[in-house]
């Protein structure tokens, strides 16, 4: 039986996709869909890929606490850190990785040497994430958003965005003057992070772990159980009054993400459903398409012009995109089953 994919990342320049299985198998694979690579990331489900900024290097973690870090040449190093790996991020500029398991998070080099730790959080680290304007490091757990200099040989955070309930994840905006979190009550606070000030946005149902930014920052997409919302941030000012929802099916969404040029947005749920949308347009759907199982992961090929979609029955297909945003197709290009 195929395995069930957990999770999709495109390395930066869009040469290879890694896909995680819920067995702890990682594939990499070629656009084309041929498998460059196979990996054992752990005995259970994979949670957590993530790619350097040079392309070099793929850090997996996986739900048995397993940490993997595969390089040039098939280099594989891997280390124990006793807890399901949440997530996993490389640094912006150097090829150093943090992970977070349970309630700690390790920043280690690609020789798996340690070069800080931050210990004995609140509750569990849900999400890590880099400032991609400085050296903080950005953990979410219970109470807020927690900053870290790696630079400094201190261990405790550097600042504290704070917030009641649990953030479950971190999404900074592409221009990085604003930092969003999903919460465990439904709801997303915004922090402005020159100058201070927050914005808290209502309205979902449930937790809220999808977020996902347009390529100018003018909108920020907020998918929770049936609902998939987008507000509209004019002049780094949410305007609480501007948010629309985008028709959806029923049920759990599993993936959203904007495209990363123009105001696209991608949606994936269950029974396979995939949809697209211009928000900034209309509340009508572009196009959509139909996969089998339910959508787990979605990923956008950094060139645009291709969406990567996986389900929970293992199946991982290519989507094209016509190339006039206002008149949107999707074909299946390449279609990867049960490997």
């Amino acid at each position: 039986m195929p395995d069930a994919v957990t999770h999709l990342a495109w390395s930066l320049e869009g040469s290879s996709l890694a896909a995680g299985c819920l067995t702890g198998e990682v594939l990499i694979l070629r656009y084309d869909g041929a498998v460059k690579h196979r990996l054992c990331a752990g005995s259970q489900a994979v949670s957590s890929l993530a790619w350097s900024s040079d392309g070099y290097w793929l850090g997996t973690g996986s739900r048995d606490g397993t940490l993997t870090m595969l390089g040039p040449g098939g280099i594989v190093e891997r280390l124990e850190l006793g807890c399901w790996i949440q997530s996993a991020a490389w640094a912006p500029d150097r090829s150093i990785l943090a992970a977070a398991a349970g309630n700690n998070v390790y920043v280690l080099d690609t020789g798996g040497h340690r070069l800080a730790g931050y210990l004995l959080h609140p509750g569990r680290v849900n999400h890590l994430c880099w400032d991609p304007t400085s050296s903080d490091l950005l953990a979410a757990t219970v109470g807020g958003i927690r900053f870290y200099d790696v630079a400094l040989a201190s261990t405790d955070p550097v600042g504290l965005a704070p917030s009641s309930g649990t953030i479950l994840t971190i999404a900074p905006s592409p221009q990085a003057d604003l930092v969003a979190a999903g919460r465990s009550n439904g709801s997303v606070i915004v922090w402005r992070t020159e100058g201070g000030g927050a914005t808290v946005l209502t309205g979902s149902k449930g937790g809220v772990s999808l977020l996902s930014w347009s390529a100018d920052g003018d909108r920020l997409a907020v998918a929770a159980f049936d609902e998939l919302t987008v507000w509209r941030c004019v002049h780094r000012d949410f305007d609480t009054e501007g948010r629309i929802n985008l028709p959806v099916p029923p049920g759990a969404p599993g993936s959203i993400a904007y495209h990363p040029s123009l105001p696209i947005l991608a949606w994936g749920g269950e029974q396979g459903r995939i949809g697209l949308w211009a928000p900034a347009l209309s509340t009508e759907q572009l196009a959509g398409y139909r996969l089998t199982g339910d959508v787990t992961a979605l990923c956008w090929h950094p060139n645009g012009r291709a969406l990567a979609a996986a389900t929970s029955v293992g199946e991982i297909e290519m989507l094209e995109v016509a190339e006039n945003p206002l008149n949107l197709g999707l074909t299946g290009a390449k279609r990867l089953s049960g490997h």
